[in-house]
């Protein structure tokens, strides 16, 4: 039979956590902590970039105080000076020994900042604010180790992101649970193998079941009736001599419960995060390739845990499921079953119904996302009220989701469809009411379609053609404009270009995205010169779901500077929520650039 044990996993359960840990790791190596260029602990002023005949007849009045000395200097630099030229005019004054300005720095008195020696005094926010006489205060670099510095012990720290989440001491519990009630279910099996005698092993079942999210799937159902039905055959015909037929009986049945709840165990595991797992993984199921014209399909389970507030309020539950991309719905499909709950271990829906929508696997979007709907039916006016919904990417990772998967569902209101993307709802943690969906072994691999370029012999456009392009673009989103106006703007697409157009109203008026719109989006979107990498932000919203364009934009923004980058950090913490995976350009750019700069 099955041995049931438990292994610890750190870096998570889930196979997407470990992939993130592990790039988070091949990230944290590129910056030691003995890089002072990438690790200097300091925090620096913040500079903008001006125009330097801005500062031609600005001059600032500044006091130099100088480490070790009671001497104050001052100074009436201009406002294009470089902090460099100005620490190195400083040290003129300093004869008593050889020093070298790139190892000196300009600290701001009153201030945990530093100036930034390669950067104009002008650029610094400091001079721009303060007008009066700013105070600075020399001081060797190698003498003022940053307080915020990664230590040489942090390089070698392992990094899990499970240490790092609010509810990791749920886990732990879980954790502690599952093994207390897995060593219970395996005392009574030992004592019910040995005896074939009812020692309440189906009461251990059921904790098991309540400690993985009230979860009771079809084979422990199965297993459990096929046990009791034998126990108690063998209770009603006890005077027989049947000992050697039931107890080979009960070794089978109970071999397989085991083998269910192991599967339970690894479906939890792979449907949420937890820092435990099986100590050996079930047997994979041989997974088969669909074909380029095959339907998506997939078998809605059961909801479980249902409310008991809900079997008082609702005679019977249905749902409905929605498929969408970038905020539009490509299709719906209702399920007419209306189905009462039933009671089981705990209560639940089970509907075990087939889902087969009039779609081909291979025309959907990569970034399709799947949405379920929970109806319930009121007792009193057979109306339909939502109760609850959840989401998931069809093709996370680009690949399609094999076997038995377990959702959270949220009880709001109404699920957010214009901006329904993987980051939006956290699926982390089982909710109270889980979804069971069974998908099919069919594994399903999305390719990128390679994109047109015959483009090179466009007929020069009319003029009042481009004029009519240039107006459009001062609406700044495709939001703005009339479905006539998108459709023309789309229509003359290869005509707009960074000087008359923006890219995010190029790409925001595409009619669909369908392979042969996406390729043509593709295609603009390397063909088109940015103006400045600011412009790529618009393509980071919830409307441009897409990965490659979103890659494109992030390309474009590891251009700016640190400081730079920092004024539109607000809106990038905002975009990863619409990213389609932790693993994402833009979270690798933060990532990086947090690593090298307080």
């Amino acid at each position: 039979g099955y041995s049931l044990q438990l292994v610890e996993v750190p870096q998570g359960s889930n196979k997407t956590l470990a992939s993130f840990c592990d790039k988070v790791k091949k990230i944290r190596e590129t910056y030691h902590a003995a890089d002072i260029n990438s690790n200097s602990g300091k925090i620096w002023s913040m500079t903008t970039a001006f125009p330097y005949q801005l500062f031609s007849n600005t001059k600032f009045n500044i006091s130099i105080c100088i480490d070790n000395s009671t001497q104050v200097l001052h100074f009436m630099p201009y406002a294009n000076y470089l902090v460099k030229d100005l620490i190195a005019e400083i040290l003129h004054f300093c004869t008593n020994d050889q020093l070298f300005p790139k190892d000196h720095l300009l600290s701001i008195c009153g201030y945990e900042e530093f100036l930034q020696n390669d950067y104009s005094l002008g650029s610094h926010k400091i001079f721009q604010k303060d007008k009066s006489v700013i105070q600075l205060n020399l001081q060797k670099n190698g003498e003022v180790p940053g307080k915020l510095s990664r230590k040489h012990e942090d390089d070698h720290s392992q990094f899990y992101l499970n240490q790092l989440l609010e509810f990791m001491h749920i886990w732990k519990v879980s954790r502690q649970c599952l093994s207390t009630v897995i060593k219970k279910y395996d005392f009574h099996l030992k004592c019910l193998l040995k005896t074939q005698q009812n020692v309440d092993i189906i009461e251990e079942v059921k904790n098991i079941c309540s400690v993985l999210g009230c979860v009771e799937t079809k084979q422990i159902t199965d297993a459990v009736n096929e046990l009791n039905l034998i126990l108690q055959r063998k209770t009603e015909n006890f005077h027989e001599n049947s000992e050697t037929s039931a107890k080979g009986l009960i070794e089978k049945v109970t071999s397989e419960l085991s083998r269910s709840i192991y599967q339970l165990i690894n479906t939890y595991c792979y449907s949420f995060y937890a820092d435990f797992q099986p100590l050996n993984i079930p047997d994979e199921i041989s997974y088969i390739n669909p074909g380029l014209h095959s339907h998506l399909s997939f078998t809605v389970y059961a909801v479980h845990n249902i409310p008991e507030i809900w079997v008082h309020s609702y005679k019977a539950f249905s749902f409905s499921c929605w498929l969408t991309y970038a905020g539009k719905k490509l299709c719906q499909v209702r399920s007419y079953r209306n189905i009462p709950v039933k009671k089981l271990f705990f209560l639940l829906v089970n509907w075990n119904e087939t889902i087969n929508f009039p779609l081909e696997i291979k025309s959907l979007p990569r970034e399709s996302m799947l949405t379920i709907r929970l109806f319930g039916i009121v007792c009193a006016t057979s109306n339909a009220n939502l109760l609850a919904w959840t989401c998931l990417p069809l093709f996370p990772k680009d690949k399609s989701i094999l076997g038995s998967m377990l959702f959270s569902m949220t009880l709001e209101n109404e699920p957010p469809i214009e901006m329904i993307a993987p980051g939006v709802w956290d699926i982390s943690l089982p909710s109270p009411v889980i979804l069971q969906i069974d998908f099919p072994a069919t594994e399903w691999e999305y390719m990128k379609l390679d994109s047109e370029e015959n483009r090179n012999n466009l007929e020069e456009p009319p003029k009042e053609c481009l004029k009519h392009i240039a107006r459009l673009s001062q609406k700044q989103s495709p939001l703005l404009l009339s479905e006539e106006k998108r459709r023309y703007l789309w229509f003359y697409r290869f005509y707009c270009n960074n000087e008359n157009c923006s890219l995010p109203l190029v790409l925001g008026s595409a009619p669909g995205w369908d392979e042969r719109t996406v390729s043509e989006m593709h295609t603009i979107l390397r063909r088109w010169k940015f103006s400045c990498p600011l412009e790529a932000l618009g393509l980071l919203t919830a409307s441009f779901p897409d990965q490659e364009i979103r890659k494109v934009a992030v390309q474009q923004l590891d251009n700016l500077l640190n400081d730079e980058l920092l004024e539109y950090l607000p809106q990038l913490v905002q975009a990863v929520k619409f990213e389609w995976n932790l693993e994402s350009p833009l979270v690798q750019l933060l990532l990086h650039r947090s690593l090298q700069s307080i």
